[in-house]
């Protein structure tokens, strides 16, 4: 029992030396966060957005989350939430829109740097949250002036969204560690869809009478296709 207890002892008093002895980055190890930069792992960019051409001036913002499956490459998904205000649809009627993007995406960042370029590819669906009818235009055609005539009335009505595509250019600026700012410009393609109204109001009458009027009016479905250019800015990591 004595021989067993000394050579306890001795492996022990052993341990503790060879233990002391190593350097000491060989017991000691890091611990990782979320901010621990790594070649792989989860990816959040999350931006504000705005355009230039119409009001307001930030008219959105979306988050991001995927995996990086190294430094380059990453894939994931992101929501996002855009209000356009007097947005001229493609027949140059406007319309109050508030949509909701759902969309999948593939991100490549071009080099492992501190600041690097990088590309983006979105595809998706937007999903109209309001439903918006556009300004009436009215306009009048003379058949025989001052007798015959006809006036017409028109206007888009807008209730479901449709695909969107994106391609997006962007440069990414480490702050500390992991965490960078985030500039893009995004050029994106989508539709929304909806009815078309027109109305024909035509009125004949013979001198001195009163004019007759007929009122004829039919609906179609329709969509508007959009192009736009949003501006973001945000934070990575």
């Amino acid at each position: 029992m004595k021989l067993i207890r000394s050579s306890f002892f001795l492996f022990c008093l052993f341990s503790t030396y060879h233990l002391l002895s190593q350097p000491a980055e060989t017991i000691v190890h890091d611990k990782k966060n979320w901010l621990t930069e790594d070649s792989h792992g989860f990816y959040n960019v999350t931006t504000f957005s705005t355009d230039f051409l119409e009001p307001p001036v930030l008219n959105g913002m979306q988050t991001i989350c995927g995996y990086r499956l190294n430094h380059f490459i990453a894939i994931g998904g992101g929501i996002g939430l855009e209000r356009y205000v007097g947005m001229s649809m493609y027949d140059s009627l406007t319309a109050n829109l508030t949509l909701l993007p759902v969309f999948a995406e593939i991100r490549y960042t071009i080099l492992n740097k501190n600041v690097s370029p990088v590309i983006a590819l979105q595809g998706g669906y937007k999903f109209m949250i309001n439903r918006s009818s556009t300004e009436v235009t009215t306009w009048k055609e003379d058949i025989l002036p001052p007798y015959a005539y006809r006036i017409y009335d028109e206007y888009d009505y807008f209730y479901e969204g449709g695909f969107l595509f994106t391609v997006e250019a962007g440069v990414r600026a480490k702050l500390y560690h992991r965490l960078a700012i985030y500039f893009s410009a995004d050029f994106s393609v989508w539709t929304v869809s909806g009815d078309y109204y027109k109305w024909t109001y035509e009125y004949l009458s013979a001198p001195g009478g009163q004019p007759k009027e007929t009122t004829t009016h039919y609906t179609l479905p329709t969509m508007a296709y959009n192009q736009m250019l949003l501006v973001r800015l945000g934070i990575a990591f």
